[in-house]
């Protein structure tokens, strides 16, 4: 769980699409390499439903020189200026939290946001 953030966590990026499409949330943590969807697909997907949700998004990858190339395609692809950004894992909680607040704070502030963490835990304990 991540201090001072309210957090939803799942491991299947369908249920997380599912939820996406429902549920308000500040900075959306996501996995690149996924079953069924990528990161990248759901980014996607997030894009063509909300616009503002996909500009909530940081992605975490064990790859991330692969990680990026696929972030930057999709972003290019979606017309999409900068791109969301990305942590090696594993990360520090430190950096996640620091990313976490940089996203957020271009975000709407609402009482009760989450954080919606995909796959993996992308901090170190």
């Amino acid at each position: 769980m991540l201090a001072g953030c309210e957090t939803m966590i799942t491991t299947s990026p369908r249920e997380a699409w599912s939820v996406l499409q429902s549920t308000h949330f500040d900075v959306v943590v996501s996995d690149v390499m996924m079953p069924e969807i990528s990161g990248p697909e759901l980014y996607a997907r997030c894009f063509a439903h909300s616009p503002e949700l996909a500009r909530r998004f940081i992605f975490a990858s064990a790859d991330p020189v692969l990680a990026q190339r696929e972030i930057e395609r999709t972003a290019q692809a979606l017309g999409v200026t900068p791109c969301p950004p990305l942590l090696a894992k594993p990360t520090s909680r430190s950096a996640l939290m620091s990313a976490v607040a940089t996203v957020a704070h271009g975000a709407a502030h609402e009482s009760g946001t989450y954080v919606l963490r995909l796959a993996e835990d992308v901090s170190s304990r």
